[in-house]
């Protein structure tokens, strides 16, 4: 080493504190917020994630609930509009009612990707109808045609205690007529 550096050397080893016994320097200090700001980051994180599983576990199914039982309400009411409309013949009865049954998939499955398993029995029913329309195009003329009339049925027995719900639902909500 030059005479040059060994001075800067030495210069530097007692600014930094070493000493002839010690040939390390002390560590440097950490700035005394640093642990503060890692403790603030960790309990935001841990209120978003706290939060994201509240409104998962608690707030959401209610909304879904809430959400498919409006669509049960849209769909029944449109299954009878398509049963109690003019038809001109078979064709078009039939056309009418597997249309509507498209339409009430489709208000709870618009991608139609079958995505969540829970929409309820309305949902299944109009999974029915419109296979069992399917099939009465496809298949056998008549027996698809009494399959299709059972799914009718049967979905018509599924949509009715809802609409007769959802009427009273209506009824209680009006206010009272006052003389």
């Amino acid at each position: 080493m030059t005479e040059k550096k060994t001075k800067l050397w030495v210069k530097a080893s007692v600014s930094a504190g070493v000493t002839a016994g010690n040939s390390k320097p002390p560590k440097p200090e950490k700035p005394k917020g640093s642990r503060a700001w890692i403790y603030a980051t960790v309990g935001v994180a841990a209120a978003l994630i706290g939060g994201v599983v509240f409104y998962g576990q608690v707030i959401y199914p209610d909304q879904r609930a809430e959400q498919i039982a409006k669509n049960d309400i849209i769909a029944c009411e449109g299954f009878y509009k398509a049963l109690r409309a003019e038809k001109k013949d078979v064709d078009d009865a039939f056309k009418q009612v597997l249309n509507a049954s498209d339409d009430a998939i489709e208000l709870y499955d618009p991608e139609f990707n079958d995505s969540d398993p829970n929409f309820g029995k309305v949902y299944e029913a109009f999974l029915r109808l419109s296979d069992a329309g399917i099939s009465a195009l496809t298949g056998d003329l008549v027996l698809g045609f009494e399959s299709f009339n059972r799914e009718i049925v049967r979905t018509e027995d599924v949509c009715y205690p809802i609409l007769v719900a959802a009427e009273r639902e209506k009824l209680r909500q009006s206010p009272a007529p006052t003389n």
